[in-house]
């Protein structure tokens, strides 16, 4: 990203980024992201949404589903999901 451009701009130049390669006036993300190391540390409702939603498309492998409308996620698993659910801007 060139954030010394006016506008901004973001500058793609490979396909992979390279580690420490940082053009055009570039910047570093540092992130964590999960529950932990271990499967135990992910919260239990979560895991059930994920076994729900594994069944889920396991029964709906085809690659387009015929219908009233697009087959998202299942409610149960939706609902489960949700507290868990962060969105910030």
């Amino acid at each position: 990203m060139d954030v010394l451009s006016d506008p901004a701009r973001i500058v793609l130049t490979a396909m992979v980024p390279s580690v420490g390669f940082r053009p055009f006036s570039g910047f570093e993300v540092a992130f964590v992201a999960g529950f932990g190391d271990a499967a135990a540390d992910v919260p239990q409702p979560i895991r059930q949404a994920l076994l729900l939603l594994v069944a889920h498309w396991f029964e709906r492998r085809e690659p387009v589903e015929l219908g009233p409308g697009p087959q998202g996620v299942p409610a149960v698993a939706a609902g489960l999901l949700q507290p868990y659910r962060r969105v910030h801007l």
